[in-house]
C-alpha cells in the first residue's frame, strides 16, 4: 500500500502512539483498534467542519419527533427497501434496525458483524447486495 492508503496497525497512528481517546472511538464505532488517519482526519480537519458538526449533533434531538409521521409513510407507501446494518454498531445500534421490518414487509434485511462504518469495514459482502437490489428494483 502506498503510504497514504496505509491502515496503522493496533495501537499506533503513522508509526506514532494513538490517543486513548482515539482509538477507543475507533474500537467502539470500527469494531477495532485499528485506527486510519485515511478515513478520518483529511475529512475532520477540514476548516469549519467542527462548527458543522456540532450543529449536527445539536440539531440530531430533533429527530425523534419525525419518526411516527415517517414511519407512517414507509407503511403507507412500502418503497423496496435494502437495510444493511452493522450488529455492533454502537451509535445506531441494531435493535434500531429491526423495527423497519415491523413497517416494511417487503425489505430485505442483512445485519452484519461489523460497526458503524460497516460500508467500509465490508464493502466486499455489502456492495454485491446493494448492485443486485438496484438491478433488481431499476433495472
Amino acid at each position: 500500500m502506498a503510504p497514504a492508503e496505509r491502515v496503522a496497525g493496533r495501537g499506533e497512528e503513522g508509526g506514532q502512539p494513538v490517543p486513548a481517546g482515539r482509538q477507543a472511538f475507533h474500537r467502539r464505532a470500527y469494531g477495532s483498534d485499528e485506527v486510519s488517519p485515511v478515513l478520518d482526519d483529511d475529512l475532520l480537519d477540514r476548516p469549519g467542519n467542527d462548527e458543522i458538526q456540532l450543529d449536527y449533533f445539536l440539531d440530531y434531538g430533533t429527530n425523534p419527533a419525525l419518526y411516527p409521521p415517517v414511519q407512517q409513510w414507509l407503511r403507507d407507501n412500502q418503497p423496496p427497501t435494502l437495510i444493511v446494518w452493522g450488529a455492533n454498531d454502537v451509535i445506531f445500534p441494531a435493535e434500531g434496525a429491526h423495527p423497519y421490518k415491523r413497517d416494511l414487509k417487503d425489505a430485505e434485511f442483512h445485519l452484519f458483524d461489523s460497526g458503524h462504518f460497516l460500508l467500509e469495514d465490508r464493502a466486499d459482502e455489502v456492495f454485491p447486495l446493494i448492485h443486485d437490489f438496484l438491478t433488481r428494483k431499476l433495472g
